[in-house]
């Protein structure tokens, strides 16, 4: 409820296709979003992708830069130790970085990459992830995605978001709102079942790991009060980290549509809305 803004955009010289571990590099800008969502009461968060230049190869910079409390200067390192806190009464209102940036740099490290920052305390931090990553030809569904974009709805959708973790749901509206999708956002499957009743919904994106009452209830709960109150079917789209077979069998047994891993795509969003959405 903190009306921050989440900026994410790439530089013109960002073109072109590197070799790397999207879901690691995935992981590490989440951790370092989420922390400067954390420290940061007003104004917002800037995401951007650039290319080194003069540099060989591709290396890629992925910037966060916060508006929040800043950090001291003697204090920029230690804060990549496992549960370090910039200062004990900031720790004690925000809670700790916890493990976010000590697996952050761990992970850039694995990937011969690193993470860096520069802050002033009162001026906001920018975080920086620096990778090395070799030059690869496009693969060979660049065309599909392509295809996918043009397969999206064409009119604007009015969407249920459930998700309990403010970085997944800024990243969701990232990728949506653009397009003119309107989003409703709920944070258990408690809140999800009212809204639902209250709201008349073209698609449900359901996070399945949420407090309260779990995704997976949630959804069994849903296609039982249609059934009973003679409903019409609302499309619900299962969100989940986990691509096992056992968990898309369980969100489709439960009674949702289609399943999606995290992180999501921009491709994958769009091919859910424009197959399951309603109208």
């Amino acid at each position: 409820g903190r009306g921050l803004w989440l900026r994410v955009f790439a530089r013109t010289e960002a073109t072109g296709w590197v070799l790397g571990d999207p879901q690691r590099v995935a992981q590490i800008v989440t951790n370092l979003v989420g922390n400067a969502i954390k420290f940061t009461k007003t104004g917002g968060v800037t995401v951007e992708l650039s290319r080194a230049a003069g540099t060989p190869g591709g290396r890629i910079v992925i910037s966060v830069q916060d508006t929040g409390i800043g950090i001291a200067a003697d204090r920029l390192e230690r804060i990549f130790q496992p549960f370090a806190q910039a200062d004990a009464s900031i720790a004690r209102e925000f809670g700790g970085t916890g493990l976010g940036l000590s697996i952050s740099r761990s992970l850039a490290r694995l990937m011969g990459g690193d993470v860096g920052v520069t802050s002033r305390p009162g001026e906001g931090s920018r975080f920086e992830l620096r990778l090395d990553l070799p030059q690869a030809d496009p693969p060979g569904d660049e065309r599909a995605d392509l295809r996918v974009e043009r397969a999206a709805p064409s009119r604007p959708l009015s969407l249920l978001l459930a998700e309990d973790n403010d970085v997944n749901v800024l990243v969701i509206e990232g990728m949506l709102a653009p397009l003119g999708h309107c989003i409703t956002r709920v944070r258990d499957g408690a809140e999800a079942l009212a809204a639902l009743r209250d709201g008349n919904f073209d698609l449900v994106l359901m996070d399945m790991l949420m407090p309260v009452l779990d995704g997976l209830s949630a959804t069994r709960q849903w296609r039982a009060l249609e059934a009973a109150e003679g409903r019409g079917r609302t499309p619900i789209v299962a969100l989940t980290a986990n691509a096992f077979d056992s968990d898309v069998q369980q969100s489709l047994a439960a009674g949702c549509d289609a399943h999606l891993t995290k992180p999501l795509s921009l491709a994958a969003l769009l091919q859910a809305l424009a197959k399951y959405a309603r109208g």
